[in-house]
């Protein structure tokens, strides 16, 4: 099998010609193979070698290549054209051995042959070669599996599992990502596997996780999760979700768990290609359902709970502040626009008291509010919160100073922030851009009395 050399950078093939002119081998290895020979185009690529990572960087500087030793004693060196068009990784071929004592630090040495190099990588399909004139070098069966759409480690599964536990997430997010099938032997390599997942740090299954949300088969990666046993380690409290049903006659369900319910929505959000922040959202919105027993008809304020206990469980799994704040926000309010709507208040109206009071979060709630539901009019409604929120300014034009002057007998307190959100929403309805027109529009409303026009001269 060959490929086109058409379809690879030229700067790529030239990298291997410099290394080929000193009497080292070069080929494209890894996910680029993987991609060229899927029809895709590869985001980035890799060279392996039998060059020192030494050799390397003395060779390519000296053809006026910039050499940056990123990775050294993995054998790795980023290497970048004169161009600086493209930014290609160079390794040694290696070898590595794995202590269990150390973790999944390896203890690299450098190989002789591409053939002891892909015999340590994870998946088949990941462990195949190019060399300069395009013929693709097999010798894991990496092809084979390619063209059946198969997810398979390379030789004993159980020894690539000890290597590198993330490794098990990973053809999660592979079978994920390309829509494949996990093989049989890896996916019960897996199962007997799923304790060892506990020696990685939260902070490299969180970057998995969030990977696999950025895919369109989010919601196979959470079934997949649940199948493998993974969820255990990662988010027990899914076997909770499992374990509690709407009642057949609760509004919008059919008797379905809160888990199968969960993987319906992050379903809907992978065919509108929603933000894995969302999706994160969206897999924790109803985790505080388990609260309420096996089977209920009711689950008044589980949104509440639901942010409580999606705050922790991104705390564990190292989530910024920043995210942990975005994603409980839309857990908090993802029943707001979903009551609205129920209540008969108008669309215009929802969007501008989501937009008031959650900003930039409003199309989110939205999108949400449609996958939870189903209901296109959402989808509607947050196109047209997206567009207000580009052609206007979402700060405020009345301040809590404003209100302290407009009401002098008054105290500062909670009142502040729930008029403020009110005249907020009426800027937005409106398209105002005048604090006295928020002001005079909120009198005629009956949001603020009529006194305070003659107190309006204050705020000059």
């Amino acid at each position: 099998m060959k490929v086109d050399l058409s379809k690879i950078p030229k700067d790529v093939i030239e990298a291997m010609k410099i290394l080929h002119s000193h009497g080292y081998q070069a080929y494209i290895v890894g996910g680029a193979v993987r991609d060229l020979l899927l029809g895709k185009s590869p985001s980035d690529y890799d060279i392996a070698t039998d060059a020192t990572p030494e050799e390397v960087m003395k060779i390519f500087e000296q053809h006026g290549w910039k050499a940056v030793p990123t990775g050294i004693e993995f054998g790795t060196v980023l290497v970048l054209p004169p161009s600086r068009s493209i930014k290609i990784e160079v390794t040694t071929f290696r070898k590595e051995m794995y202590k269990e004592e150390r973790g999944r630090k390896p203890i690299v040495s450098w190989a002789k042959s591409l053939r002891e190099d892909v015999e340590r990588r994870d998946f088949t399909i990941n462990a195949l070669a190019i060399d300069i004139h395009g013929n693709v070098i097999d010798y894991v069966g990496g092809v084979e599996d390619l063209r059946r759409g198969i997810i398979r480690f390379v030789g004993n599964p159980d020894e690539r599992i000890r290597e590198d536990p993330l490794r098990m997430l990973r053809a999660l997010r592979f079978a994920t990502k390309l829509g494949f099938t996990i093989d049989p032997e890896t996916f019960e390599a897996i199962k007997r596997n799923v304790e060892k997942i506990t020696r990685v740090s939260m902070e490299r299954i969180r970057d998995e996780i969030l990977k696999a949300a950025e895919t369109k088969r989010f919601h196979k990666f959470i079934e997949l999760l649940y199948k493998s046993g993974l969820y255990r380690y990662i988010i027990p409290e899914l076997e909770e979700m499992n374990r509690v049903s709407h009642h057949p006659e609760t509004k919008g369900h059919h008797g379905e768990t809160v888990f199968e319910h969960t993987l319906e929505v992050l379903k809907r959000l992978d065919e509108v290609g929603a933000h894995p922040e969302l999706k994160i959202a969206a897999l924790l919105h109803d985790i505080g359902k388990i609260k309420f027993g096996p089977v209920s008809k009711h689950f008044h304020l589980h949104e509440v709970y639901s942010a409580e206990m999606a705050r922790e469980i991104l705390r564990r799994l190292r989530f910024s502040n920043r995210e942990i704040e975005r994603i409980t926000k839309i857990i908090e309010a993802h029943m707001i626009p979903i009551n609205m709507l129920n209540q008969g208040v108008p669309p215009e109206k929802i969007v501008s008291r989501l937009i008031a009071k959650y900003g930039d979060l409003a199309p989110e709630i939205l999108i949400h509010a449609y996958a939870d539901t189903g209901n296109r009019i959402f989808l509607e409604l947050a196109r047209e919160a997206r567009e207000r929120l580009r052609m206007m300014s979402t700060k405020p034009l009345v301040t809590g100073s404003d209100l302290l002057k407009l009401f002098p007998g008054r105290a500062p307190g909670p009142w502040i922030k729930e008029l403020k959100e009110k005249l907020f929403e009426i800027q937005i309805r409106k398209g105002l851009k005048n604090k006295y027109k928020v002001i005079e529009e909120a009198v005629k409303e009956g949001v603020l009395p009529k006194e305070v026009l003659e107190r309006i001269n204050v705020l000059i």
